[in-house]
Formats: structure tokens, C-alpha cells, sequence
């Protein structure tokens, strides 16, 4: 695999996780300082998945890495 193919499919990869997390909180929590939060609050799922989908690598990674710490409990 090329390393541009490589770096679509972490991407994408980031973006699916995201997705989940837009759903439901995994610890039931769904805490205000969670940056999913208001985003959950979205009626519709479309809006949710487009606003993943506008992020970049850096800001899906961001969020990602908030929402370990968050689930190491810190």
C-alpha cells in the first residue's frame, strides 16, 4: 500500500471512529465538556456524519486523543 493510500485509510479510519463517538458516549457520560456533546444533540445523523467529515486529520486526531483521556478517566 502507498503511503498516500495508507494515510486515506487511517483517515478514514479516524472519521469512522468519530462517527461512533457522535452516536453515543461509550461510557454513557455525554459529559458538556466532551466535544461530542453538542454535536450529539443534533437531530439529524446527516449533519452529524457532515461535520466529521468537514475535519482534517490534525482536528479528527485532537478529538480523538481528548476522548482516550476522557475514557482513561482524566
Amino acid at each position: 500500500m502507498k503511503n498516500s493510500e495508507l494515510e486515506q485509510k487511517e483517515l478514514m479510519d479516524q472519521k469512522l471512529r468519530c462517527v461512533s463517538l457522535l452516536l453515543d458516549c461509550p461510557l454513557n457520560r455525554n459529559a458538556p465538556t466532551c466535544p461530542f456533546h453538542r454535536v450529539r444533540q443534533e437531530e439529524s445523523v446527516a449533519t452529524r456524519v457532515n461535520w466529521v467529515k468537514s475535519m482534517d486529520a490534525e482536528r479528527l486526531t485532537e478529538l480523538l486523543a481528548r476522548h482516550e483521556t476522557c475514557m482513561g478517566g482524566g
